[in-house]
This record gives structure tokens, sequence and C-alpha cells, in this order.
């Protein structure tokens, strides 16, 4: 029946033993970045040029998590040679955070 049921899904029988033995611990998707309180000191530096009157663009945004990433020495690859942020991340956090954005 189970052999059935894998066939019928196509998961293989090493992800299915891996899984029941808790190999794969991490996440469906993409792993995250940044932590949770990281991204919102990020958005309160956002937050905060705007109390000032200054408008930041997506990639301002972007290229504060850049920097941040540099002066951590950490290299992610998704991010390309260059670890700059992609738009669709800089969206993606004000997103999650729920701040409006002005294209």
């Amino acid at each position: 029946m189970y052999v059935d049921l894998l066939l019928w899904a196509n998961i293989p029988y090493g992800t299915l033993h891996n899984r029941y033995h808790g190999k794969h611990t991490k996440g469906i998707g993409g792993q995250i970045v940044f932590s949770n309180e990281e991204e919102k000191v990020m958005i309160n530096a956002v937050i905060k040029c705007v109390d000032w009157g200054y408008s930041l663009t997506l990639m301002d945004l972007r290229i504060v998590a850049k920097s941040y990433l540099d002066s951590k020495g950490v290299i992610v690859q998704v991010f390309g040679a260059d670890n700059l942020t992609g738009d669709d991340w800089a969206r993606s956090l004000l997103k999650r955070h729920k701040l409006l954005i002005k294209d």
C-alpha cells in the first residue's frame, strides 16, 4: 500500500525514509537569510528615515541588506556574486512587515 502511494505521489523512498528518521529538519521552500530580529532592525531603520523626511527606494533597502551581509562576511549564493538582494526580496520584506510601498 505504501509503495503504491509513493509511486502515485512520485516520492522517492529515500526521501520518505529520511523524513521519517528526522533527517529533513529545514522547512519547505527557500531558507531564510536574515533572522526576524535582523529584519526588524532594517525595518525600524526605514521607518526612522521616513520620520526624518527621507524616502528610501527598494534599491536603498537592498543596499542596506547587502552592507549588513558584507559586514558579517556572509555570502549568499542566491543573491549572486555581488551579494545584492533581489527586488523581489525587498518587496517580500516590506510585505512581511506590512509596510506600504510606492512604485
